[in-house]
């Protein structure tokens, strides 16, 4: 069981690295201005900037986030996220939910020859699946929020959407503290089972 927990640990840190990277990556490619990286919450304990972007790694891994420019302010800013159209809003929201699956399938099916690799290969899938619900704050909810600018001017939709985003963020980070240790425990379980039958774990 302590071995699980370590596989947990281990599989929990570059799933959250690699889909605040994607988001990242995806900022680049639609040309959209980035201020800082954020792994974990709380107060920052190590920094670093790569070109003029700031790095931070935080104690509570939970999650993270890409903090972008414009992201729900008014901007006059070309690059400015709340600037961009429609389509290119949807790909940076989606890009980590994407790779976390893709990458995640991928593991589970390397799995057959490294048993270890399907820890990793679950906990990305969760986070790629679990991202994707509408529920506002996560990632699957900003492609219909979004909408609200087409239905009236981004003046009057973007105080709507903080407010939205910021108390739906609360409720998670509240849900989160509470159920999590739950499901880590229950999820490794089933894992266990999974692995010993198919794998011939002993």
């Amino acid at each position: 069981m302590i071995s699980s927990y370590i596989l947990f640990l281990s599989a929990l840190i570059p799933t959250i690295v690699l889909h605040e990277l994607a988001h990242f990556l995806a900022c680049e490619w639609m040309r959209c201005g980035t201020s800082y990286v954020n792994i974990g919450f709380g107060k920052p304990i190590f920094s670093f900037y790569f070109k003029n972007t700031r790095y931070n790694f935080s104690p509570i891994l939970l999650g993270g986030y890409v903090k972008l420019e414009g992201e729900m302010e008014i901007s006059n800013s070309p690059t400015a996220f709340i600037n961009l159209k429609y389509h290119k809003k949807v790909i940076i929201a989606l890009a980590g939910c994407i790779v976390n699956i893709i990458l995640g399938i991928l593991l589970i099916y390397l799995g057959k020859v490294n048993y270890s690799l399907y820890y990793i290969g679950f906990f990305n899938i969760l986070a790629g699946i679990g991202n994707l619900m509408p529920y506002p704050g996560l990632d699957g909810s900003y492609p219909i929020l979004l909408l609200l600018e087409k239905t009236m001017q981004k003046e009057k939709a973007i105080p709507i959407l903080n407010k939205i985003i910021k108390w739906s963020v609360r409720i998670i980070m509240f849900l989160n503290i509470i159920f999590l240790p739950w499901f880590v425990i229950k999820g490794i379980s089933l894992l266990n089972i999974i692995i010993h039958t198919y794998y011939q774990v002993p």
